[in-house]
């Protein structure tokens, strides 16, 4: 079943034979196989490919998946414009990131479905564009201020009109046990956003460069377990390809190379995405490295740990600028995990959730004062930590 699918969304046709897309596609079990596809979030693209495999009534359920993202992404194009003035009304640099552009220069004519739209701004001016699209219309999804400083978040999540949801970047690293292993510089891939044609509105984005290496570090840092992420990157190497060597400059000196390294290899290996073999080998460097990047290749979909966790994808999220750092990390991590299933219901309790309504509007400010103390590269003071 995955195989089917990794062949339907791949861009090289399947050599002719036993193992056609036609014949593994007929061989699954059809509804098996669009739910699949619709949870790993490449329902466009398997419609296109499957259709002339599917009975009818399968292949309907899968476009009109296909369909309903289109919609969405339309419905994200109609809320731009409100977003875009209000942001340019702060005078804060901002740019946006990942689904709108991804549905509309690297995707498109095929729906590529998204469910937030995410954005970029000047940390230094953070509490101007908030109060900005607070004012049209834009309000908190999560407000739990202490936590949210407690864990230096490199976003703030807000709504607008209660349907669209924005999430508000002042960083593009969320997690600061991440982003502090990091060197990061928003502000200079703020500087170099090009103005980018979405639907009608021409809106900064990042560099092309910029784009994928945020793209790679988002895959990885998220596990790499979403089909969607695999193509993602591939659809960007094919369709707005990066300059390679100044990719690898860039990820060597922010720190970012091995877990940019995870996902364009594992893009390559599921996907056959155009990354030059020389390119992953100048990211990874140390046979350490290499050895890391190549055991992290393989897509997995979910495991049999708890939660459907499985150690590849767990390993994947600690990637760091080093073994040493991604061990520890991951070490880290699995203690978290342990503490989960050993007390879920303080875990899950209101104080730690991020949605919990806790601080009030001097939280909001102490918030803006963390974020606007933070360095280049996102790093905060330990007081606030």
């Amino acid at each position: 079943m995955r195989h089917a699918l990794v062949e339907s969304v791949s861009a090289h046709p399947v050599p002719s034979g036993p193992r056609s897309l036609g014949s593994l596609a007929m061989s699954c079990d059809s509804t098996e196989l669009i739910a699949l596809a619709t949870a790993q979030g490449v329902a466009g693209r398997a419609a296109e490919r499957l259709a002339p495999y599917l009975a009818p009534e399968a292949l309907s359920l899968l476009t009109t998946r296909a369909r309903q993202d289109a919609i969405t992404h339309l419905m994200f194009l109609g809320a731009l414009p409100r977003v875009a003035a209000a942001l340019e009304s702060s005078g804060a640099a901002w740019a946006v990131l990942k689904g709108p552009v991804l549905a509309e220069i690297c995707y498109a004519p095929t729906p590529r479905g998204y469910t937030d739209l995410d954005l970029l701004v000047s940390a230094p001016r953070i509490g101007e564009a908030v109060d900005a699209l607070r004012a049209a219309g834009a309000d908190f999804v999560e407000h739990n201020w202490p936590l949210m400083v407690k864990k230096a978040t490199g976003e703030l999540m807000m709504s607008l009109d209660g349907r669209t949801v924005l999430d508000v970047h002042w960083h593009p690293v969320n997690d600061y046990p991440a982003r502090r292993r990091f060197l990061l510089p928003a502000a200079d891939m703020l500087a170099r956003a090009e103005r980018t044609q979405l639907g009608p509105l021409f809106v900064p984005s990042l560099e092309r460069t910029d784009f994928l290496v945020q793209l790679s570090c988002h895959a990885s840092l998220s596990g790499g377990h979403l089909l969607r992420w695999l193509l993602d990157i591939e659809r960007t190497v094919t369709n707005w390809p990066p300059d390679w060597d100044e990719l690898v400059r860039r990820s060597r000196q922010w720190r970012v190379a091995l877990p940019v390294a995870v996902s364009l290899h594992r893009a390559r290996r599921t996907l056959a995405a155009s990354v030059p073999e020389q390119v992953i080998a100048a990211l990874t460097g140390t046979k350490s490295n290499r050895l890391l990047v190549s055991s992290l290749g393989s897509w997995v979909p979910a495991g049999r740990l708890p939660g459907g966790r499985a150690f590849v994808n767990g390993l994947t999220r600690s990637v760091r600028d080093s073994m040493a750092a991604t061990l520890a990390d991951f070490a880290r991590r699995n203690l978290l995990t342990l503490g989960e299933l050993r007390h879920p219901s303080a875990w899950g309790s209101t104080d730690l959730s991020l949605r919990h309504n806790s601080g009030g509007e001097q939280g909001f400010q102490r918030y803006v004062s963390m974020v606007k103390s933070a360095d280049a590269f996102g790093h905060v003071a330990g007081c606030w930590t």
